[in-house]
């Protein structure tokens, strides 16, 4: 049987080895990996970025190594923790600049209007 101080043990004799990963433990039942960068410090930094901008989740950080020990059923594979996205932001985000550029477009005369098309193709490619 693995205990506790044995883990916390090898954990700082490994400190500065390994990945790390940011954790949102805002809830008991949903506890989930945000982010997964290289060192201890840059995980710490991060949490501490969520902490200020998010009032109720709980993220902090802990290594690759001992979260994959704890939850062995949702494991942090090596590049395969994928980032959230919130599908409702993007589409708004997207339809405000759409309409941004459809304003822009229609204040611009004919020969205007085609040369600020060909730019923003151009910028999006």
């Amino acid at each position: 049987m693995i205990k506790l101080k044995d883990i916390l043990k090898k954990e700082k004799l490994s400190e500065g080895k390994g990945k790390w990963a940011v954790i949102n433990a805002n809830d008991v039942l949903n506890i989930f990996a945000e982010k997964v960068v290289d060192t201890q410090k840059e995980a710490e930094k991060i949490a501490k970025q969520m902490k200020q901008k998010d009032k109720y989740g709980k993220y902090q950080a802990v290594s690759v190594k001992r979260w994959n020990q704890a939850k062995p059923g949702n494991k942090i594979k090596e590049g395969k923790l994928t980032e959230k996205v919130n599908q409702s932001k993007v589409n708004q985000a997207f339809t405000k600049g759409v309409a941004a550029i459809r304003k822009i477009s229609r204040s611009l005369n004919d020969d205007d209007n085609y040369a600020f098309i060909q730019k923003l193709e151009k910028w999006l490619r």
